[in-house]
């Protein structure tokens, strides 16, 4: 379970954001500029909060009050970024060894190539980022956050880039690996149809034209 409260400053504006996620999909659903992905880089250890406190799994990642601030590598978090940041000059297959641990002494379902199996990209594992599609790249980077065993993933904007047939499978997919790991998905998007089909719980952030605090509101879906 992820429990955060905090407060976080973008440009001239403080975001105040309070929220509780089990082994469900909670979207952060709102305009660009609304501090969605500020958000998501809190949680993960990218950028550091004003205040208050994020646990995951009862573990502290931070605490303003404590002096807790554990870097991301720590975190045990998953981050999916909206360009995928795949490095071109490796492989599908070395992507997502990237991202795992340690290496695996045997196969597993964790292993490189059963996870790019389980995508259904196993066939792609000797090809560079360059030469596979969209919604591909999109499959290499979940696979490769998920080699390295998160317990909460984060998802910038999966779906943005992708054509509304592939965006369509991707939904559906992204559903079902919440169920098969049962962890934590926090998703950010600004299409409502993302949100009302993948959110188990949607926030809403509204964007500010005023710097005063962006104060989310929940909504059960």
């Amino acid at each position: 379970m992820m429990e955060a409260q905090i407060a976080a400053k973008r440009g001239h504006f403080t975001i105040e954001m309070e929220l509780e996620v089990d082994q469900e999909i909670l979207v952060l659903c709102g305009p660009s500029g609304s501090g969605k992905t500020t958000i998501l880089q809190c949680l993960a250890g990218l950028l550091k909060p004003v205040s208050g406190l994020i646990k995951l799994n009862g573990r502290t990642l931070f605490s303003d009050k404590d002096r807790i601030n554990l870097p991301p590598r720590d975190r045990k978090i998953g981050y999916v970024f909206q360009d995928y940041a795949l490095f071109p000059h490796l492989t599908v297959k070395q992507n997502v060894m990237y991202g795992t641990r340690k290496p695996c002494s045997k196969l597993t379902s964790l292993d490189p190539l059963s996870l790019l199996h389980s995508f259904g990209i196993g066939h792609l594992a000797e090809r560079y980022p360059g030469q596979i599609s969209g919604g591909e790249k999109q499959r290499v980077a979940l696979a490769r956050a998920l080699a390295a065993q998160p317990e909460l993933l984060l998802l910038d904007e999966p779906l943005c880039a992708l054509d509304k047939d592939t965006r369509i499978i991707l939904r559906h997919e992204l559903k079902s690996i919440n169920q098969e790991w049962q962890i934590p998905f926090i998703l950010v998007t600004h299409d409502e149809e993302d949100a009302v089909v993948l959110g188990d719980v949607q926030i809403s952030l509204s964007k500010k034209t005023a710097p005063s605090p962006a104060v989310p509101q929940l909504v059960n879906s």
